[in-house]
């Protein structure tokens, strides 16, 4: 049964071979593109072998993998990028595909390129035989097809792969597919169903799951190793170095929900997983790259009951925080909970789905383009070298009109959400949940707050039309005055509206959600802005929250930034003004280490220049030096010069909005300058930051302007 995933050869007869593969296709291959954010592809079988590797920080794995099976060659990219010509400029990509064409049958191969017109134009033009009938297999040497083709299309692929693979003269296949995306406009499915997948499985290769370095040219220098194939590595990773390790569990993750059941690769982790849940992670019980088959296993149960939730759900501590999986199913209640959709985001519905139950929903009928979310912990570890709870909780299903019922194994809020451009206003019922508290701001009564404070869902929520808190209900058992809590978020988001010069009454809500794991940093904007769970009782303590708390509103505030106004290295310093702005208005103070008064920011200059000689690279790596900078406009000019430019921008049409990063800091000091009737461009030159002649000419006629003693 494991004889695909142990290596048959020795392992310099391996690297001779794929040395000698790498060698012919990637002739004359110094890079390729690097179209959109691409993502990784996984060698299953010895047959397949990785043949371009990309990043993901250190991390390294294969984005072009190649497999040789009889007189069969296949070339698999990880994204369908790869057959635009337009994203081939600067890099060497024509040419893997030439090199490939002529593996098959030299200069006399010929292409079937099949509902791409472009490609097959541009391979004509560089001397490559492409058929003019797409519907000629009998006649195509090699077929270039999209991964993400529809059905019949691609079985009738499979069908001419089959039949040429017992012939005696040679035949090729060049495809491309993208796992993250495909997931995202398929919810419910899982990469083992992936279109593309099921037509490359026989050949040891699958389009998997994650996020690639993006942006540049990849070169083909790196050489791959045993550690950049899942089948080959699978039952060697508890051996490899540190780096070698992430390597090898990055592609093996990857390889986890796009491997067919029936797949060697997946039989090696299913001998190892057990009944008893003990591989996996808890809160205080992570698995990670010291454990790497621990961590596979894990993730292999993760994928399998998304997969098949009506299977046991996980025996985990998290989402449901110190309440068992069968305590919480026998809080399940038979009572309906009505929702009315109004938003085109997350509903709340105040329900929760006990792990491995069925909820029934009734949509009424003729409504369309509505999902059903279990869980509001959105956020995919599986990047990560640690677990502290599995890696993909919340799941997302479409629904149908009439009846149906959802199941999550691992449990969690219920929310609706509609896909549509204008909210719908259907009513949507839910049967068989636990009910969760919920407060809302204007609508609950603090007497009624009383009772539902200790609804039994292990998660509530506190909201009004401008945010919404997701707590553990444990930190809200006890408290008496919720209405208190959102007029203070509320105000915090009227504020952030003010500067940014949006309404303050929102389309809908943002939210905040805390995790005991987030896929990235301390705190992370989004929809939802995510943080760990050591601030949860920060969100409701009043106490805290009237000293302020800089993580929450700098996180609101990534959600009010503008890409117009936010050049390269100001990603962290523009959102700061939120941050400010929050603290003047709201809190009344701000943080004594984090004034930004006068003194301080020539304090933060004078050192930009002794020690950086006014590096603007060194400027855009100290995001608090930076602001700095801004802190002096705000000092000179007030907030009311910022909302006047950034309601400037608001307005700009599509024709007037910077493309380029120059564009960017020239308008950004043009429009500054003019908001305030000063020549900024001697400011920006002292701090060292670039704008081009011509942007300082526009603002010449207006007088200088300089800080204090600068």
């Amino acid at each position: 049964m494991l004889s695909f995933i142990v290596i048959s050869l020795s392992q310099a007869q391996w690297e001779s071979e794929i040395t000698a593969n790498r060698a012919e296709l990637l002739q004359g291959v110094k890079t390729i593109a690097s179209p959109g954010i691409p993502g990784p592809v996984a060698c299953l079988t010895p047959q397949a072998m990785p043949l371009v590797l990309a990043k993901d920080g250190e991390v390294t794995t294969p984005v072009v993998a190649t497999s040789v099976s009889g007189t069969l060659s296949i070339l698999a990219f990880g994204h369908p990028g790869y057959l635009e010509p337009g994203t081939w400029a600067n890099t060497d990509t024509l040419r893997l595909f030439q090199n490939m064409v002529r593996r098959v049958g030299g200069d006399k191969t010929q292409v079937l390129v099949i509902g791409n017109q472009p490609l097959a134009n541009h391979l004509r033009q560089n001397q490559v035989s492409v058929l003019e009938n797409q519907s000629d297999f009998s006649a195509a040497d090699v077929i270039i097809v999209s991964g993400h083709s529809d059905d019949p299309l691609l079985n009738r692929i499979g069908e001419w792969l089959t039949q040429r693979r017992t012939a005696d003269k040679k035949a090729g296949l060049i495809t491309a597919g993208l796992g993250w995306g495909w997931l995202q406009l398929n919810p419910g499915k899982t990469l083992s169903t992936h279109p593309g997948n099921r037509l490359l499985a026989p050949f040891g290769i699958a389009i998997g799951d994650g996020f690639l370095d993006s942006g540049k040219p990849i070169p083909t220098s790196l050489v791959p190793t045993v550690a950049h194939h899942a089948g080959l590595s699978i039952s060697l990773v508890e051996s490899f170095s540190p780096l070698n390790r992430r390597n090898a569990l990055y592609t093996l993750k990857a390889a986890l929900g796009a491997s067919p059941e029936d797949s060697a690769f997946l039989g090696f982790i299913r001998e190892r997983t057990g009944d008893s849940g003990a591989h996996l992670p808890k809160t205080n019980q992570p698995v990670g790259e010291n454990n790497p088959i621990a961590m596979l296993v894990s993730g292999y149960t993760n994928r399998k009951l998304l997969a098949n939730p009506t299977l046991p759900p996980a025996e985990t501590d998290f989402p449901h925080l110190g309440v068992t999986v069968s305590e919480l199913r026998n809080q399940v209640s038979a009572k309906p909970v009505s929702v009315r959709v109004t938003a085109t985001r997350w509903e709340s519905t105040g329900a929760y789905a006990a792990p491995g139950i069925p909820v029934d929903v009734t949509v009424p009928s003729g409504e369309t383009g509505l999902f059903l979310r279990i869980g509001a912990h959105t956020d995919t570890l599986w990047h990560l070298r640690e677990w502290r709870r599995l890696p993909e909780i919340s799941i997302r299903v479409p629904l149908s009109p009439g009846h149906q019922t959802v199941t999550s194994p691992f449990g969690g809020l219920i929310y609706l959400e509609s896909s549509g451009a204008k909210a719908t206003t259907q009513t949507v019922t839910l049967r068989q949940t636990v009910p969760a508290p919920r407060f809302v701001l204007e609508e609950t009564t603090l007497a009624q707050w009383k009772t539902i404070r200790n609804l039994p869902g292990p998660w509530a929520e506190l909201e009004s039309d401008k945010l919404i808190l997701t707590v553990p209900s444990r930190i809200v058992r006890s408290l008496e005055n919720p209405h208190e809590v959102m007029a203070f978020w509320d105000r915090v988001m009227d504020s952030q509206a003010d500067l940014a010069g949006w309404s303050r009454t929102r389309k809908s809500p943002e939210r905040m959600v805390p995790d005991v794991q987030i896929s990235a940093g301390y705190m992370h904007a989004g929809y939802p802005i995510m943080t760990h769970l050591d601030v949860e009782p920060d969100f409701v303590q009043m106490d805290k929250l009237r000293k302020g708390n800089w993580g929450f509103f700098h996180e609101l505030g990534h959600n009010h930034q503008s890409d117009d106004w936010t050049f390269d290295g100001t990603v962290e310093v523009t959102v700061n003004l939120f941050t400010l702005y929050t603290y003047d208005t709201v809190i009344g103070s701000r943080p004594k280490d984090r004034l930004f008064d006068p003194g301080q920011c020539l304090s933060y200059f004078r050192k930009h220049v002794e020690q950086n000689a006014k590096s603007f690279e060194k400027w855009k790596q100290d995001p608090f030096l930076a602001l700095a900078m801004y802190g002096q406009l705000q000092n000179a000019f007030g907030w009311d010069a910022y909302k006047k430019v950034f309601r400037e921008y608001l307005g700009l049409p599509a024709s007037e909005r910077p493309r380029t990063e120059a564009q960017k800091r020239d308008q950004w000091m043009i429009r500054f300058s003019r908001a305030v009737g000063r020549n900024l461009g001697p400011f920006f030159d002292a701090w060292g930051v670039p704008v081009s002649p011509e942007a300082k000419a526009q603002v010449a006629s207006l007088p200088s302007w300089m800080p204090d003693r600068m």
